[in-house]
């Protein structure tokens, strides 16, 4: 009886501290996979930021604010290569955009210098025509138009003059 009571006893004592081993085993694992959550999180946040930011880029949207990584290694130094294009691309454009409306405006001038001469060889063409026909008030009328508009022409050169005034 003595040996039976003993066996039973060690069993029982193995069967506590296999359960304690057991529960021991199971609480590391929890807090090994609460630090790899974590440190998976700490890689992959980052990386998720930078590629919502790029999928904006992508689309178009290029006033993407910087992507903040606190990190100095690879993902920070993408995540800074990535600002810096960001930036740069904007830069890119709004030059793009002020070199068009510069080129806009010139080839707008170089028309407009080819137009006036044309314009007012026609109209003197027309007041010598009218002269000719001895039309002398219109011959009048055109030549005081046509002098009042090269006036204002003259005082206002960067002010676009209707053909009607």
């Amino acid at each position: 009886m003595v040996d039976s009571v003993r066996v039973e006893e060690l069993l029982r004592k193995s069967n506590n501290a296999q359960s304690l081993y057991i529960l021991v085993a199971a609480g590391l694992m929890a807090v090994a996979l609460f630090f790899s959550r974590f440190l998976a999180k700490s890689i992959t946040h980052p990386i998720q930021q930078l590629c919502e930011s790029m999928e904006r880029v992508q689309e178009g949207d290029f006033s993407v604010s910087d992507v903040v990584v606190d990190y100095e290694n690879e993902i920070g130094s993408l995540t800074t290569s990535f600002n810096v294009m960001t930036h740069r691309i904007q830069e890119l454009m709004e030059q793009n955009i002020k070199e068009q409306e510069a080129k806009r405006k010139s080839e707008l001038k170089a028309l407009q210098s080819q137009i006036n001469p044309h314009f007012l060889y026609n109209t003197l063409d027309s007041i010598i025509w009218m002269a000719e026909g001895k039309k002398n008030e219109e011959v009048v009328l055109m030549t005081a138009s046509l002098a009042r508009l090269l006036r204002q022409s003259i005082s206002n050169e960067d002010e676009q003059v209707s053909i009607g005034k």
